[in-house]
């Protein structure tokens, strides 16, 4: 049916039938589109174009009986319509699929509850195709399926719950469910239960035809009919062997799991302490470590002031610049070493800022010479010379930046700029910032120059050399500054003991560039370049 019209086929001879059935029709407003054969053939063709819900026949026709067209209605109700006396007839077509008869009479009064039959065989059809579709659902369910009387014996149980328990259909009907259970009195209280609240749903192991056992999970329930009376129990049975395997493995891989979490915070801690132990031995044993290095460094300073000849001479350098370069690795390991056990500290003292500068430069100004590098430094007019702050760390971070800028620099130059950026009462704010025209970084790499052993490419790690570690142990002695190192530019604050010397000064541009880089950083006021040998350039006071 579409929009709740009724296709109907009214197949009748009599003139005066049809007559009364179309005005019925519409008197009455009904809901049909209808269709009227005058034969059994017209009946076949207008079956064979068309589909109906339901079909209204007569019995005699002038070219056979309705039942001839019984077998192209396999789906499609059929109400018989055959004249007094003919109830033989009409049993007939109930035994061959009619779903009722009606009886002429002369007034037609057989019309008027005609509707009413149409209506009742359209529920009816409806009806048994449910039936039908819950029939295949249960006969087709990978669940058993099994009805019994209220004492327990089976009635029905689906294929599923035959194979379930290893038998076959017929031989389960009749068996008590008890038969069932691995535990017999189980059932009875099962039954008992259902009887009384209408339901039971739980896991019970069940018993196969060859005596081994599963576990299910079975859902019981009460059949009723519409006067809710009861008609008698259905169980479904779920076969949960494979669920509980799951489970069980699952609950083992948990285990497993949590063992395995449990076990890798145990080894996290004590790697844990055995890092914090190993630096603490480190920061412990740095004088022990430091001593015999400074006795090598010292006996061949000592041997390189003797008379020596052009072999000897080499060698003992050589000796010198290798024992230089263990004791940068040494120190930066043992200072990294205190970092990490929390032993590093800070020790201010009165010192004169720009001395301090000036001995970094110095010291750093014979490799500046060795790679024909310019080493130039920059004092703005209001940088201050007497504070108190820990020099040799500041002069530390100083060399490990401006070193760093002298190493991976092949030409050009690198300055070391200084300047105030603010002052207060009692402290100073400065700013050194270090500029070169080295080979620069790339920007991916900037997040992890303050890492631990770690430089942008380590390809140059095997070309210059180095731990790894300058950057990273000069940002945490900045951070015990209450200082801020970024990749161009540290910031300190430092006690000031008085202030800054006025002096002549002129005033450079941001923005302004020297050969190849540009210095990027705020106006200052300059008023001297100190003059390092060889490659520092004095530019006056």
């Amino acid at each position: 049916m579409e929009n709740n019209i009724i296709k109907v086929l009214f197949v009748e001879d009599n003139r005066f039938d049809q007559m009364a059935f179309e005005r019925m029709v519409k008197q009455d407003g009904l809901p049909y589109d209808y269709k009227i054969a005058n034969s059994i053939a017209e009946a076949r063709g207008l079956l064979k174009t068309g589909k109906f819900d339901i079909v209204i026949t007569d019995y005699y026709l002038g070219d056979g009986t309705g039942f001839d067209i019984f077998n192209m209605l396999e789906k499609t109700p059929v109400i018989f319509v055959t004249g007094a006396g003919d109830e033989k007839i009409a049993i007939k077509a109930i035994k061959e699929g009619a779903y009722h008869y009606l009886i002429k009479d002369l007034e037609r009064a057989y019309l008027k509850i005609l509707p009413i039959t149409i209506s009742m065989a359209l529920e009816y059809r409806k009806t048994q195709e449910g039936f039908k579709l819950l029939s295949q659902a249960v006969a087709n369910s990978i669940d058993g399926i099994n009805i019994m009387d209220i004492s327990g014996v089976l009635s029905y149980v689906n294929a599923a719950s035959a194979s379930h328990y290893g038998y076959e259909v017929e031989e389960l009907l009749g068996l008590h469910v008890e038969n069932l259970y691995r535990d017999k009195a189980a059932s009875g209280e099962i039954i008992a239960t259902v009887l009384q609240d209408g339901k039971w749903d739980g896991e019970q192991m069940q018993i196969r035809k060859d005596g081994s056992s599963f576990p299910a999970y079975l859902t019981v329930s009460l059949i009723k009919n519409e006067n809710d009376k009861t008609q008698g129990i259905v169980a479904v049975v779920r076969d949960i062997t494979e669920r509980e395997k799951i489970e069980k493995e699952l609950s083992e891989n948990n285990n497993f799991l949590n063992q395995l979490l449990h076990d890798t915070k145990e080894l996290a801690v004590e790697a844990e302490a055995a890092n914090i132990a190993k630096s603490e031995f480190l920061a412990n044993m740095s004088h022990e470590i430091r001593t015999p290095m400074n006795g090598v460094m010292g006996m061949t300073g000592l041997l390189l002031d003797t008379e020596l000849d052009e072999e000897q001479r080499d060698y003992a350098e050589t000796i010198e610049r290798s024992a230089e370069a263990l004791l940068i690795i040494i120190n930066d390991i043992l200072d990294f070493s205190k970092i990490e056990a929390g032993k590093l500290s800070i020790e201010p003292i009165p010192f004169n800022l720009k001395s301090a500068i000036d001995e970094v430069t110095t010291l750093l100004a014979e490799k500046a010479i060795e790679k024909n590098v310019e080493l130039k430094v920059y004092y703005a007019s209001d940088t201050p010379t007497r504070v108190i702050g820990d020099p040799g760390r500041i002069k530390q971070i100083i060399i490990n930046l401006a070193g760093n800028a002298i190493k991976f620099t092949n030409e050009g130059q690198v300055s070391i700029n200084v300047g105030q950026v603010d002052l207060t009462e009692n402290d100073v704010k400065l700013e050194i910032s270090i500029e070169d025209t080295g080979i620069g970084i790339p920007k991916n790499k900037l997040q992890y120059i303050f890492d631990k052993f770690s430089q942008a490419d380590t390809s140059t790690t095997r070309q210059f050399g180095g731990t790894g570690l300058g950057l990273a142990i000069s940002k945490q002695l900045v951070e015990l500054m209450n200082g801020k190192i970024t990749r161009t530019r540290l910031d300190i604050r430092l006690r000031s003991l008085a202030p800054p010397r006025q002096t002549e000064h002129y005033r450079t541009n941001a923005g302004h560039r020297t050969q190849g880089h540009q210095i990027s950083h705020r106006r200052r006021q300059r008023n001297r370049q100190e003059d390092y040998p060889g490659t520092i350039q004095k530019l006056g006071v």
